[in-house]
This record gives C-alpha cells, structure tokens and sequence, in this order.
C-alpha cells in the first residue's frame, strides 16, 4: 500500500463525483466495506482503493492480495472526499460497465426491468437491487432516468449492482424494439386502467416498463408495450412508489413461477 498523500488519485476522486467526470473518465466511485467486497466477489475490474485507518483490516488485506493499487489517506483526506455524512473509511474506483441490450438473451423464462424516466437515484438503486434479488436478466435505465452511477444510486443498489448487468445511455424505444423481435412479451405498469397484476400471465419472457415517478410511462413507450399491467391497491391511495410497484410486479411473476 502506497501511503501518504497523492493529490492527483484525491483529485480524480474528487472529479469523479460528478457525472461529467465520471463519463469523461469512464470509473465511478463506490463506498464502504460492502461495496468494496461486492466489487471484489464480482469479475468486474478494479481500479484502486483508498483507505484511511477507519477501514476494517481484513477488507485491506483482501484488496491488495489482489493486487489492486491502494493508498493509505488521514482521516481529514477520506472525510473530505466521502459522499457520506460520516464516512467509512474507504473509497474504490471502479470501471464502468459496458453491457447492451444485445447481450440479453431470451432464456430461462427472462425478466427485464426497464426505467422510463425514474429521475431518483435511491429509487433506481432500489429497483436495481429488487431485480438482482428477483433473478432479473438485466435492468435498463433510459438516458432520462437519474445516473446509474451516482453515489446513491449505488449505495441504494446494496451491491446488487455487481450481480446484474445494467444498461444505461440506450434508447429505450430501441432498445424495447429489440427485446420483443427477440420474443419477450413487453408490459408496463399504469396505476390504473391496466390489466389486473394477478390475473396476468408473467410464466414466460417479459420486460416491464417502470415510469416517471410524476408521468408514468412516456406515450411513446407505451405504444410500443403489448399491455399495461396494473397493481390494485385501496382506492384511497392514488398510486405506489415506483420502486416498491415494480417489487411487487417482480415478486409476483416469482410467485406464478414456483
């Protein structure tokens, strides 16, 4: 381990904490014990680390007997660059993803979760996490949706991130073009006026489409779906965060599967 102050790795972690940079540059940033493990556990490479002496010992170890280039940074240094109130002691660098629409494939009765718009990173995170925990194929984030890179985006994805491909920057109308000549039924979800998530057949191949938190599902978008689903909920509750519907949708198509 490098120890001491480096002002050009503080720099670039600095830089990368804004979205310019971090599509300039083509790394973001993860955060914390846990990402850096589900960084570590995944075939996705690793950049560097920086460390301060909050960091647990074993985590350390673990990233140089890979032989990742770390640095050592006082307290002061890691506070400055955390994204956190209270930061934990470390920070990874960590390449981009690079996946498309062409490496899914139509197998094992496949779900796609596609974002139209979902402009709250925490909201994205957490449907990246929800997707990974349902066995998902991939989650696709439109250009309009917030950053699948930004800090919290990834802390919301609870290292689901590195278990999932994840498909950003593609047009979705092509992107949804494609899946259905490749066979999948294409789905979105309305809060109302759709077809009752439970009498919907999701056993086979399918994309749901999550909306806007305000708009919903784009009309343009909506054209290209073979139907909406909708989740019934009490009529005194006008519709469900945007995360927690497309958790029930993927639960529920789950449920018909076992």
């Amino acid at each position: 381990m490098r120890i001491g102050k480096n002002s050009k790795i503080a720099g670039l972690v600095k830089r990368l904490k804004e979205k310019k940079y971090r599509d300039k540059e083509g790394f973001f940033l993860i955060e914390g014990p846990h990402l850096v493990e589900e960084a570590l556990k995944s075939a996705f490479g690793f950049e560097l680390a920086l460390f301060s002496e909050k960091a647990p010992k074993e985590i350390v170890a673990a990233v140089e007997e890979k032989e990742i280039p770390s640095y050592f940074v006082d307290n002061k240094t890691m506070s400055a660059l955390s994204d956190t109130e209270s930061d934990q002691g470390m920070i990874g660098v960590v390449p981009k993803f690079s996946f498309s629409a062409k490496d899914i494939k139509k197998e094992n009765k496949q779900i796609v979760v596609v974002c139209d718009g979902v402009q709250d990173p925490g909201n994205l995170g957490t449907i990246i996490r929800t997707a990974s925990a349902a066995g998902c194929g991939a989650v696709i984030a439109s250009p309009d949706s917030a950053d699948v890179y930004n800090p919290k985006t990834i802390r919301s994805t609870g290292g689901a991130i590195f278990h999932i491909p994840v498909i950003a920057g593609e047009s979705i109308e092509n992107t949804i073009n494609f899946l259905a000549a490749s066979g999948f039924k294409i789905f979105c979800a309305e809060p109302s006026g759709g077809k009752s998530l439970y009498t919907t057949d999701l056993s086979k191949s399918f994309v749901i489409v999550v909306g806007n938190e305000g708009r919903g599902v784009k009309s343009s978008v909506r054209r290209l779906c073979d139907g909406a689903i909708t989740i019934p909920i009490n009529k005194a509750t006008e519709s469900l965060n945007a995360a927690v519907a497309a958790a029930v949708i993927l639960f529920e198509a789950l449920r018909q599967r076992h």
